[in-house]
């Protein structure tokens, strides 16, 4: 059963999507939330599988992007940095030996901690997944 509000909710998004103007959307639908990421080669030790960085920077920074919580990431580098959001702990997920966030290995999820730095994550993929892959989901 649906509750009224998310009736109400649901009913003003459909309004919106025939409205003639983009700033319709009605304040109950949400942008995924997202955060920053940067791409690294070369990453920095790691003993483990994360870490933390004051630095914002997780080895030789090669790229750099957003992370969308929900969406499957195909990761290509050594190390990623994902940025840490101010008001809540998030977290990410990582499948090695998978393209699709899914797989026979068991996954590996990594807490985001509430912050202003980074979370350095160790991918394991070593020659831009040719060989070595992984994949990884964001939520928040």
């Amino acid at each position: 059963m649906i509750s009224t509000t998310a009736r109400i909710c649901l009913a003003a998004a459909a309004a919106a999507a025939v409205a003639p103007f983009a700033s319709a959307r009605p304040s109950c639908i949400r942008d995924p939330l997202t955060t920053s990421v940067t791409y690294s080669q070369a990453p920095l030790a790691f003993s483990g599988t994360s870490f933390n960085s004051t630095s914002s920077s997780c080895g030789t920074d090669v790229a750099a992007g957003n992370l969308t919580a929900g969406t499957c990431a195909d990761l290509l580098t050594l190390a990623i940095g994902i940025g840490q959001k101010q008001d809540r702990q998030c977290s990410f997920t990582l499948w090695t030996g998978s393209h699709t966030c899914n797989g026979t290995t068991a996954p590996t999820k990594i807490v985001i901690p509430q912050g202003e730095d980074s979370t350095c994550v160790f991918t394991g993929v070593y020659d831009g997944g040719k060989y070595f892959i992984a994949s990884g989901m964001y939520w928040c």
